[in-house]
């Protein structure tokens, strides 16, 4: 499969319920590891690594807490847990955007999964929510090491600020004080509507799940939502994770939990229900359960992924059948972490140790079995300690066509806002674009998922492209369209 292949399958999956995309931020900038470094993911793969000079004061480890936001322009800011930083690898702020005394306790890096993540707000605004400790309960805990987090709060980040570089215009605002949180698993997922967001973020003991609308002009708490059974401790070193089209949540704990939650998500109202809690497997070799660290949702959403430190499990959501993707006998040195989808199509599973500078990934998610291709630490990245890629909701979810909810930005179905004709085509297809389009990128593929005809045209004179298909073989075929920052997908007939 090409790297154009497993781009298109991304894309095709999460626009099957949408017919356009909000594609202002994006999903393609990944920064990783001790240096700071970031990776881009295009149609063609990896384009380039960028070497982001190191921040002004204090630590910039982006391992396993860390979360960052670009847009079309590239790289907006990140942020580790504890700070943030501007595109440059410098702090906007010396001050931590969680309490401190906690922070100076961990030396300023955070080993916490998920503690932050970035979701927008308007004019060029951001929230950035983290988790962390209160002065007060630091003082109070006894070992200090055994903190509980009690806190949740968002800082705000303009980025008109400083030339573009971007300034933390506020911090401590309070969504959650004084309580028992877990210290891993936060995660979000866009609105129905395609403006707003669900953020959800789990309790530390009980099986119980905060939840807040977040608009661009404020954070609403939500009513809180508790499942009786079974039994489910959150605790630390796990994962909550949404998948591409928002439909599924699943969360896995390595503390003392026995289960994985899935559960249906509804995009409107922001509520769960559950589909089934997946049972630990008894492993006869370590003569324990192996415990949960990642879970990630295959791009079709008929598989979930289950990382645990030493193996990857692909667990069949339709028929309960479990398949180890392990290759050999051999568990692998890297200490397997999380896991997320990327915009190349593959899932990329985070190296807890930094072995050999290298991350580990799944080539073909959708396919079942072995053949989905786990490849152990075969992604070269920039250091060593490159544990996992960063904490991201899909930026280019869009609105959910055809909900109660979907009332902000109407969809424009391709048949109206696009003309594609003639259909069958023989020799040439026409495709005929809004008056006034900027530019468009316009890729054809075949049912398999390969592209077999890309065109770009980046300053447009005519809305009427022709595009020559002649070479093609009689089939049926898809087409993706991005114009007017809008993404389209239709499909044709090759006589």
């Amino acid at each position: 499969m090409t790297k154009y292949k497993k781009n298109t399958v991304f894309l095709l999956i999460c626009l099957s319920m949408i017919s356009s995309l909000n594609a202002q931020y994006r999903n393609n900038i990944w920064i990783v590891g001790t240096d700071a470094y970031q990776w881009e993911f295009i149609d063609t793969g990896i384009s380039s690594v960028i070497y982001v000079q190191p921040p002004i004061v204090g630590s910039k480890t982006f391992s396993v807490a860390h979360s960052n936001i670009q847009d079309s322009s590239g790289l907006l800011f990140s942020s580790n847990g504890f700070y943030i930083y501007n595109k440059e690898g410098n702090m906007m702020d010396t001050e931590p955007i969680v309490p401190s005394k906690f922070v100076n306790y961990r030396n300023n890096r955070s080993d916490e999964v998920q503690q932050t993540i970035i979701l927008p707000k308007k004019d060029n605004r951001f929230y950035v929510f983290a988790t962390g400790v209160s002065d007060h309960s630091f003082d109070i805990s006894n070992p200090v090491g055994s903190c509980v987090h009690d806190i949740l709060n968002y800082a705000i980040v303009d980025m008109n600020e400083n030339g573009g570089l971007g300034k933390v215009v506020s911090k401590f605002n309070y969504l959650i004080e004084d309580d028992s949180l877990s210290l891993c698993q936060m995660s979000a997922v866009r609105h129905a509507n395609g403006r707003d967001w669900w953020l959800v973020k789990p309790h530390f003991a009980r099986h119980l799940f905060n939840i807040f609308l977040v608009t661009p002009d404020s954070v609403i708490k939500q009513p809180i939502l508790e499942f009786t059974s079974p039994v489910f401790t959150n605790g630390v070193n796990g994962q909550s994770n949404f998948s591409i089209d928002g439909s599924l949540y699943a969360m896995s704990s390595t503390f003392s939990t026995i289960y994985t939650q899935v559960n249906y998500f509804d995009r409107c109202t922001g509520t769960m229900s559950k589909i089934k809690s997946i049972p630990r497997i008894y492993d006869s070799f370590f003569q324990d359960y192996l415990k949960i660290s990642g879970v990630c949702f295959s791009p079709n959403n008929r598989f979930l992924y289950l990382i645990n430190n030493v193996s990857i499990t692909q667990y069949d959501l339709e028929t309960d059948e479990r398949v180890e993707l392990i290759p050999d006998s051999v568990y692998n040195p890297a200490g397997y972490t999380v896991a997320y989808n990327a915009p190349d199509g593959r899932i990329y599973i985070g190296n807890y140790f930094g072995t050999l500078n290298k991350m580990s990934y799944i080539e073909f998610p959708d396919k079942k079995g072995k053949d989905a291709g786990l490849c152990q630490l075969c992604f070269t990245t920039p250091n060593q300690a490159a544990k996992a890629p960063p904490n991201m909701p899909n930026y280019e979810l869009g609105s959910l066509s055809g909900s109660p909810c979907d009332t902000i930005k109407p969809t424009i179905p391709i048949h109206t806002a696009i003309k594609i004709y003639p259909n069958p085509a023989i020799n040439n297809l026409t495709i005929e674009l809004p008056t006034n389009t900027p530019k468009a990128r316009i890729v054809i593929y075949n049912m398999l998922g390969e592209v077999v005809v890309t065109k770009i045209n980046d300053h447009i004179i005519s809305s009427i492209i022709s595009i020559p298909v002649e070479h093609l073989s009689r089939a049926l075929y898809g087409i993706r369209i991005v114009a007017d920052e809008k993404i389209f997908i239709g499909k044709f007939i090759k006589e």
